[in-house]
Order: C-alpha cells, then structure tokens, then sequence
C-alpha cells in the first residue's frame, strides 16, 4: 500500500476513504478527484506510478516501454534506491533498473551477497565501511513532474513542492 502526505499541508492521505484528495497536475490541467483513496496508488483511475512514468522518462526511451515498464520507471522515481560509489561517484545498482536510461552499473546480485564486481565483498558490506552510499533514484535524476497531492481542488501544481511518499 501506498499513501503520500500533501505537497501543501503535509498531511497524510488517508487510505480509508475518509476524505477526497486531488492529483494534482502541471500546465493547469484538471486536478484528479479520489473520493474514496484506498492506498493502491490510483487516484480517480490514474495510476500515479504511470503517470510519473510517463512524465518523467525521456520519449526517446518511453517509446520502447510497455506500460508495466512504465509503471516500475515510475516506481524507481519516487521511491527507488541505487548506490553510490564514493571515492569515484560511480552509480550501481543491484538487478535490472527500472530505468534504462540512467549510466549505472548494474550487479546481477542481492545486497547481502558477495558479488566478484566488487571485490567478493556483498553491497552491504561496502555501505558498512563507507565505501558506497545508498542513494535516492530521485537524487541523481532530475524528476521533472513530481506527484503533487492535495485536499484543496484549486491547488496549482507549479506552487507546490513535491509529496512525500509513505509505504505503509
């Protein structure tokens, strides 16, 4: 489940249905209206991953993704991890990235495993001793539509800064 806190009041968008919340939208499009917000992530048949998905990924790319890409792009930008190597900068990332488009290297391994990339040393070892950073996919690319959520139908999108996600 999903849930995010509003990008002008800060509060947290309750998944009982409880109260309407609005998607807010850039360029002065209408507000998504979700009367009855149940955390899976879709607000009056929007699903919000998608549409940062779509917003966010650059066409040259977007066009060779299915909309379950798009979905997980969109995933990998609110919410996504990735590690920084930090004597040279270097991003890595463990498995397949959501986003094709972002200069990582990718290891084939789980966090905890040792992986010969990295000197039979695991990726939790490295973050330990200070070796790598975990970082925000949203950190080292430049999201440029956010989700922006709000009680208020007249919020204006280009005011507002972006919510914050909160799994539940």
């Amino acid at each position: 489940m999903f849930t995010w806190l509003t990008a002008d009041t800060r509060e947290r968008i309750p998944v009982d249905g409880s109260r309407p919340v609005y998607m807010i939208r850039p360029d002065k499009a209408e507000p998504r209206c979700e009367e009855n917000y149940s955390g899976n992530g879709h607000f009056d048949g929007v699903d919000a991953f998608l549409w940062l998905g779509i917003k966010n990924v650059p066409a040259s790319y977007k066009r060779f993704m299915s909309e379950p890409d798009l979905i997980a792009a969109g995933m990998s930008l609110e919410c996504g991890v990735v590690y920084r190597e930090v004597k040279t900068g270097k991003i890595w990332s463990l498995g397949t990235p959501d986003l094709p488009y972002l200069d990582v290297k990718i290891v084939e391994r789980d966090f905890s495993e040792p992986c010969p990339e990295l000197g039979n040393k695991s990726m939790e070892e490295l973050v330990k001793v200070g070796e790598f950073d975990c970082v925000a996919v949203s950190s080292i690319y430049d999201v440029r539509y956010p989700l922006k959520f709000s009680f208020d139908a007249n919020a204006v999108y280009e005011d507002l800064p972006a919510s914050t996600i909160c799994c539940i």
